[in-house]
This record gives C-alpha cells, sequence and structure tokens, in this order.
C-alpha cells in the first residue's frame, strides 16, 4: 500500500515534489521521504534526520526485460540519476545514442517527471546530462568542468591522477552536493 501511494503521487505530481515534500494517505498521514540539510547545526534533531539520507547506488538495473542501465543512484530507495557509462575507444556519444535510440523513454525509471531526473552520458573524459528524455531527439548538454579559452571539456589529468571526469565523484555525487542540488537548484 505504501509502495503505491507514493508511486502514484510521483506519477500524479513529480518525483522532486515527492523528494521535498514526501506523501500523503488518505487518512492524512504523511511520510517524508527525505530531509534537507539544515543552515545551521543547532538543531540537532534536524541534522540528525538529515544525516539518515541515504545515497545507494545500483550497477546494471534492468528497467525494461532486455533493457540495462549502467548504473542509477538512489536516495532513500528512489532513482534519481541514471548513468550509461563508456570507456574511451567507445566515446561519450555513444552513451547519448544509446540513451536517445536504444531506451524507452516510457518505463517508471526514464519517463519525464516521474523517472530519474538526469540521465547522464559518460566517459572517462566527458560528462553530458539530460532531463527530459521523452521528447522526439532529447538534449545532452555538457555537463563538464571546462578548460582553456572555450571552456569546453574537462582539464587534462596530471601523470595517472585519475580520469578526467573524476570531478563526479569526488564533488558532485557526494550526499551534500546532491541534496544541495535537488533542494535548492531543482
Amino acid at each position: 500500500t505504501i509502495i503505491n501511494v507514493i508511486r502514484n503521487q510521483i506519477i500524479h505530481s513529480s518525483l522532486i515534489n515527492v523528494i521535498k515534500h514526501g506523501v500523503e494517505f488518505e487518512n492524512g498521514v504523511s511520510l517524508k521521504l527525505s530531509y534537507k540539510k539544515n543552515a545551521t547545526n543547532f538543531n540537532e534533531e534536524a541534522n540528525r534526520l538529515y544525516n539518515l539520507n541515504t545515497l545507494s547506488v545500483m550497477e546494471e538495473v534492468y528497467h525494461k526485460e532486455g533493457e540495462r542501465i549502467d548504473l542509477v543512484i538512489f536516495l532513500n530507495g528512489l532513482a534519481i540519476f541514471a548513468f550509461e557509462l563508456k570507456v574511451d575507444s567507445q566515446k561519450v556519444g555513444r552513451a547519448i545514442n544509446q540513451w536517445k535510440t536504444e531506451r524507452d523513454h516510457s518505463t517508471a525509471l526514464t519517463s519525464f517527471k516521474s523517472g530519474v531526473l538526469v540521465a547522464f552520458a559518460m566517459d572517462l573524459n566527458d560528462v553530458y546530462m539530460c532531463t527530459n528524455l521523452c521528447v522526439p531527439d532529447p538534449f545532452f548538454m555538457p555537463f563538464n568542468k571546462g578548460k582553456g579559452k572555450d571552456g569546453a571539456g574537462n582539464p587534462e589529468v596530471i601523470g595517472n591522477e585519475g580520469f578526467k571526469v573524476q570531478y563526479m565523484w569526488d564533488e558532485i555525487l557526494k550526499k551534500d552536493s546532491v541534496m544541495e542540488f535537488l533542494y535548492d537548484f531543482v
């Protein structure tokens, strides 16, 4: 019953609305599904509740029979980000093409407003993002840090210090960053 109420409210309002405001049952009982970070550390209960938020990752998620998404990130069990990942030989363009032409955009995981908030296409050098896969030609915009005069791409990696897209897991996909993104920017 609880899962059905959550799913129905996501479909009828949006995933971001349910994340921010929770769900309400017919008997007037409400259920909060995430907690925003408090501006200060003075309120111990608010801090405790915020710390209960859990980000989790699942690899190779089948959102329908025969269609597997490489990586999905969840907030308290709700899918918020999905990734198609490629190695250098395949390039990020292959991941974008997968999202555009090889994925069913009507499933619970990929549909607009009730599916993941952002679909990412990523290789070892570049990251692109799309917030609406359901349009005829989904637009993927760069989600890179920028480099040089034109600002395109990501800075070069010095030596063997990691990958050009390492900022994704070092900065962007950290709990505080994700929660700030959800509550303050979406």
